[in-house]
């Protein structure tokens, strides 16, 4: 059995009367956080042959896991890019980053916090940053169809720095808006002011505080 089929992935799909929101065949994909790869490869499967995931990972443990589980998957990783970039609203800075040696979230910071809240955390890892814009313009993608965000809290600034692109293409997103008090408020109204015609929903996935994902789309 490949990886990505032992995965009940349902965060980043809406389904609910007449509103199907999903990856669609042929779907040029910008996978944020990719963590292990195995949402990656459950779009990439989605997609189909034309189909093409860009997926952003930085932290060394998770890109460990991600290639072992791209190998176990050969006919889906042409299908996948790994950027090993941090998105964020501005491209060429560097960013101070930790990983939770108990779990597998990181974070990212502007600058090095005076006491890291778990000691075995580590903010002595910069990564460079990207903004989606400027990847979509350096790569000249035709189109981006559909944008997943969960980066520990950077959504909202990823989001701007993807201005140009969701204006232009207008693609379906699906965010994570747990992360901060404040984008539960201000994610939904940016979006909308980009784009007024996006359609907003709202699901959680857990019983507890985690995964609750805003998703956009116009049809």
């Amino acid at each position: 059995m490949s990886a990505w089929e032992n995965r009940d992935e349902t965060q980043y799909e809406y389904h609910q009367g007449n509103v199907n929101f999903d990856i669609r065949e042929g779907d040029i994909i910008i996978d944020g956080g990719g963590c292990f790869g195995d949402t990656a490869l459950e779009f990439a499967n989605k997609a189909g042959e034309k189909g093409k995931v860009f997926s952003f990972e930085f932290v060394g443990v998770n890109l460990e896991i991600f290639n072992k589980n791209l190998a176990l998957n050969p006919e889906l990783t042409r299908r996948i890019e790994i950027v090993q970039k941090a998105l964020w609203k501005n491209s060429n800075e560097e960013l101070f980053f930790s990983y939770d040696l108990q779990g597998d979230g990181s974070g990212a910071a502007k600058c090095v916090p005076d006491k890291p809240q778990n000691i075995e955390s580590s903010y002595a890892s910069k990564i460079e940053t990207i903004s989606i814009d400027d990847f979509v313009s350096q790569n000249n993608l035709p189109r981006v169809d559909f944008i997943k965000l969960d980066i520990e809290g950077a959504e909202y600034e990823c989001l701007q720095g993807a201005k140009e692109t969701i204006k232009k293409f207008k693609p379906r997103i699906a965010v994570c808006i747990y992360h901060k008090d404040e984008d539960f408020i201000r994610i939904p109204a940016y979006l909308k002011e980009l784009v007024p015609e996006y359609k907003l929903y709202l699901n959680h996935h857990t019983d507890m505080i985690e995964e609750t994902v805003l998703y956009a789309m116009i049809d």
